[in-house]
């Protein structure tokens, strides 16, 4: 697989012929999730095998390629900032706009200065006809039958992400996912294990499992599911390993700790996006499952004390009470989460919660993510203070910050070390002597 990242010259018409209509420099900004950037890393190399040079510049770019996010209120606004800030630097840019965000308003991301190009979710990861078409807007209904497999990794990074399912049939009454990015889907697995095949060879030692909804891998598929996928890669020729991405909390099955527990390639690390410890918030969310459901999946995770646990959390849904808000705070006390990402209610238009009674005001939404994310930073000390003098597995990223060469671990933790001339991208066996600081400090084992 070429890198496109190592290209220093351009291509003006790619091997099958094909000349870019509007350009050859190509910058993209990615916006959100894991699953947008594994796209954008998809892309870079489509872009780069149609005969563009993709920059980092955006003053360099002949067209500049936003990826947006909507699934908050603030991420919304951070993507209109982006185009806002693109056309201002370099305004003679074609500057083409896709993602969650988009999808749900195109008119008005349409409308905004400098944007050429408006494509939704059903056409980011097929952009060719569209630029060269020249059509303004094309944002069509997402097909429930559609998949496009992608797999990259951002620009810079050592480790890689391959997307292998998309879309959520939930429907949280908070959430605008489904509306975004349609029904739950997923890859094809020899299209993922091929895929697969090729980033372990282009040199990745880690491969991230991404999507929107990864528990509900095989819907669709006769006779799959997560845990026979993660047999099928665990086989695989070479030197890796995989990571599992966000994990509903009822598609946490015994089988499935036993996999990520037992399994040669699988790293012990699970990011449940619980949201609440309450059954009367969980309920008002509708998630699948209540507060007794949830500490099932936690106490078997916790059977297993080298995972490493992290957690999302929303606080200030409407109708939160007092009572409701401290359940959340005893059920992250009671469990080793390793870290929390904390995400204040965001009312999202379209969305049943939107509309909902009770709504709680900005300040004590403000208050209460505060707290949570003090608690959240707690946890992590103390799940890091426990790993003083044991040995991990640490793979190095390429970025060299403070004299520190900075690296992640199997179970998540980032470490650091003072040998700069670890080579990025390489796996190392790391002794930590330092946890003092975050992130903690280890010395390699020869």
């Amino acid at each position: 697989m070429n890198r496109p990242e190592a290209i220093t010259g351009s291509k003006q018409v790619a091997a099958d012929g094909y000349r870019s209509p509007y350009g050859r420099s190509i910058c993209f900004l990615t916006l959100g999730c894991k699953l947008n950037q594994c796209e954008t890393g998809e892309l870079r190399q489509r872009f780069f095998d149609h005969g563009f040079r993709p920059v980092e510049d955006i003053s360099l770019a002949e067209i500049v390629y936003i990826s947006t996010c909507g699934v908050t209120a603030r991420a919304e606004q951070k993507s209109r900032q982006a185009i806002r800030h693109a056309a201002q630097i370099n305004p003679n840019a074609r500057i083409v706009v896709t993602g969650c965000a988009v999808q749900r308003f195109p008119e008005a991301f349409a409308s905004l200065p400098g944007v050429s190009q408006v494509l939704g979710s059903q056409e980011r990861m097929n952009p060719f006809p569209v630029l060269e078409s020249g059509a303004r807007q094309v944002v069509t209904d997402i097909d429930p039958e559609r998949i496009y497999i992608a797999a990259g990794a951002p620009h810079g990074r050592t480790r890689a992400m391959i997307k292998i399912q998309d879309g959520c049939s939930v429907n949280c009454t908070y959430c605008v996912v489904p509306q975004a990015r349609g029904p739950s889907r997923s890859v094809p697995p020899e299209e993922i294990i091929s895929r697969t095949t090729e980033l372990i060879d282009s040199g990745y030692q880690e491969i991230v499992l991404s999507g929107v909804h990864i528990g509900d891998y095989g819907k669709g598929l006769t006779g799959w599911n997560l845990c026979k996928l993660l047999d099928k890669l665990d086989n695989l020729t070479g030197t890796y390993r995989l990571r599992l991405s966000s994990l509903e909390p009822w598609t946490i099955t015994p089988e499935l700790i036993q996999r990520i527990t037992t399994g040669k390639r699988v790293c012990p690390h699970i990011h449940i996006p619980f949201q609440s410890g309450s059954t009367a918030v969980l309920k008002g969310m509708r998630r699948p499952y209540d507060r007794e459901g949830l500490e099932a999946v936690l106490d078997a995770i916790a059977q297993h004390p080298d995972i490493g646990l992290g957690g999302d959390v929303i606080t200030g849904f409407p109708g939160e009470s007092e009572s409701d808000f401290q359940q959340t705070i005893e059920l992250i006390e009671s469990y080793p989460f390793s870290y929390l990402h904390v995400f204040p209610f965001s009312s999202r238009p379209g969305t049943p919660a939107c509309d909902f009674p009770l709504q709680l005001n900005s300040a004590e939404i403000t208050h209460r993510a505060k707290v949570l994310r003090a608690l959240g930073q707690g946890k992590k000390i103390e799940f890091m203070s426990k790993l003083l003098g044991k040995t991990l597995r640490v793979i190095f990223e390429q970025k060299l910050r403070d004299g520190y060469r900075y690296g992640t671990a199997e179970n998540y933790a980032k470490v650091r070390s003072e040998d700069i001339n670890i080579l990025p991208g390489t796996t190392c066996s790391m002794k930590i002597t330092d946890v003092a600081a975050l992130p903690i400090t280890g010395v390699m084992i020869h």
